[in-house]
């Protein structure tokens, strides 16, 4: 059957071409797909345990949920280790070094325990700075490098973020920049 095979598409070039460029094009495209694919919704997320972390929303269109829905899920519940909330923010950031508009997260203090990350310098967030309800911050190490020129007096300077004062508390290491 193979030589037979064979022997067809030696007598038949331009069909034969035409198939080897068929199948050539569409493995082509079809592992093209599949990496960008695989790029775009598989990357880890870059934190320990990632495959043990749920996100979880308000079921609204928008994935949004308001501070007092947060503290009553994570009252009642009893299925998750805790829990950490974030909402992204841009807002402007004002320090002795300079000014200028920043993209992160507003987050709970078990933000940083339910990802697992860990500081470079300085401490992360806790439960305890809910409770204070303090002004503090974690910015990352990119923002540290390139705003305060790797500062190693950082922690405990005050910035601005949005106008109001907040103690720098500690610099998340690597390149983390939120889930």
């Amino acid at each position: 059957d193979f030589r037979l095979a064979l022997r067809r598409l030696r007598m038949t070039p331009g069909f034969t071409i035409f198939a080897i460029v068929s199948l050539a094009l569409g493995i082509g495209v079809s592992t093209a797909i599949y990496s960008a694919v695989r790029t775009l919704l598989w990357t880890p997320l870059g934190v320990p345990r990632a495959a043990e972390i749920v996100a979880v929303t308000s079921g609204r269109v928008t994935p949004a949920m308001s501070w007092p829905d947060f503290q009553d899920l994570r009252a009642q519940q009893t299925t998750f280790a805790t829990l950490g909330a974030s909402s992204h923010i841009r807002t402007a950031l004002a320090s002795s070094h300079d000014a200028e508009i920043v993209i992160g997260d507003a987050v709970s203090g078990g933000y940083f325990s339910v990802i697992g990350v860990t500081p470079l310098l300085g401490r992360l967030l806790h439960a305890g700075d809910e409770r204070d309800a303090a002004r503090v911050v974690v910015i990352s190490e990119t923002l540290w490098r390139r705003h305060f020129r790797s500062d190693p007096s950082v922690v405990g300077q005050t910035v601005r973020l949005g106008g109001l004062p907040f103690e720098v508390v500690g610099v998340v290491k690597g390149t983390f920049h939120g889930l």
